[in-house]
């Protein structure tokens, strides 16, 4: 045999597949197919697997007629989109072409199902000693699913993911120093050469500036779409909405911006805004949530509070001044105080700040 050709059977000796045939046969082959159809099933009808923080286990039984659970306290349901109605975690059993039983996650250990049915494990919080995150459970151990892509997991799309990385990207690299173009003319201009005072409404090139840097970087993710303004309330729309129709996720980001701007007129110091701005923010993108629930009741949605903070310490005009760099890098390190308003909900994701730096060495 080759080197090549040993290099190749060697890959295929740790795929899970060939580890499902060993210990079960055909017959597992064909379970599989019917798990890996399920979790298909789950994350592209309208569950990604970050909903699930408390694992999903998903068994379907060697023998349909074998029962390994107490039915008490499940549910039987015919679409994954029922899967809303459970919580942070489950397990599913698989139980023909169209319907799963399903009970809260503590409902078993994947040791106890090994040797009667094949199970598909997800647990996004395993550290490298803990186990693979996304694997098939043998009697022999748990075989690892392959995942070139670096999410997660590797069966399903990675909406939220992807949009999170651009997120970090956008804070890291064009936010923090104001590279993007759009965003650097948020600044007034007497003090663009120092970023210390911004022009009046800026919170219209933030919002150009994000959705421009969205658009061409959240790809390949099932048809996505990233849309400036959009009606989720009667009364004010939401910054941006980024949407993916082929697997109904949603995510609405609503923008806030602390720090000095001018005023109308552009003559003088006009609005500021400290924490209170940031905390108005958190319980308008929780309005928002719940009516676009209420709209979507079968889409995944998630919020995502995305703060400017270009909070400084003893601007006292817009012209140019002399401003120490201890006060223009005053809030470098300070959290914003949120106090109690962010709600403890899934669909809430953990709020971003994006400070924006002064231009004055430090």
């Amino acid at each position: 045999m080759s080197y090549e050709a040993e290099k190749m059977a060697a890959l295929a000796q740790d795929m899970y597949t060939v580890h499902v045939e060993r210990e079960h046969g055909q017959l597992g082959i064909e379970r599989l197919r019917e798990v890996l159809k399920a979790v298909h099933s789950i994350y592209y009808g309208k569950r990604s697997p970050k909903s699930f923080p408390d694992g999903l286990l998903i068994f379907a039984t060697l023998d349909p007629e074998f029962q390994p659970l107490d039915t008490s306290g499940s549910i039987e349901i015919s679409k994954p989109v029922e899967l809303k109605r459970m919580g942070t975690g489950a397990v599913v059993q698989v139980l023909g072409e169209r319907s799963l039983r399903v009970w809260p996650r503590e409902a078993i250990d994947w040791r106890q199902l090994v040797e009667h049915a094949i199970v598909y494990l997800f647990d996004a919080t395993n550290r490298p000693e803990d186990g693979p995150s996304e694997a098939i459970a043998l009697p022999s151990g748990l075989r690892e699913i392959d995942n070139p892509n670096g999410y997660p997991s590797a069966l399903a799309p990675p909406t939220f993911w992807n949009l999170e990385e651009a997120l970090d990207y956008y804070t890291g690299s064009l936010a923090a120093s104001s590279t993007c173009p759009t965003l650097r003319e948020a600044w007034a201009r007497e003090s663009q050469n120092r970023h210390l005072v911004l022009c009046n409404k800026p919170e219209r090139r933030m919002r150009r500036s994000l959705a421009a840097h969205l658009r061409s970087s959240v790809r390949d993710t099932m048809s996505v779409r990233v849309d400036e303004e959009q009606n989720v309330s009667e009364t004010e729309p939401v910054d941006i909405e980024v949407s993916w129709s082929m697997v109904g996720h949603i995510a609405l980001i609503e923008i806030k911006w602390l720090g000095q701007s001018l005023n109308e007129a552009g003559d003088d110091l006009g609005t500021k805004y400290a924490d209170a701005r940031a905390r108005e923010g958190a319980s308008q993108l929780a309005n928002y949530l719940d009516e676009c629930h209420e709209r979507h009741p079968k889409h995944e949605i998630n919020g995502y509070l995305i703060v400017f903070d270009a909070r400084r310490r003893g601007v006292k005009t817009w012209e140019p001044e002399v401003v120490s760099k201890q006060d223009a890098w005053h809030y470098r390190d300070r959290e914003i105080d949120y106090r109690d308003s962010i709600p403890q909900r899934q669909d809430f994701q953990s709020p971003r700040r994006l400070y924006l730096e002064p231009r004055i060495a430090m």
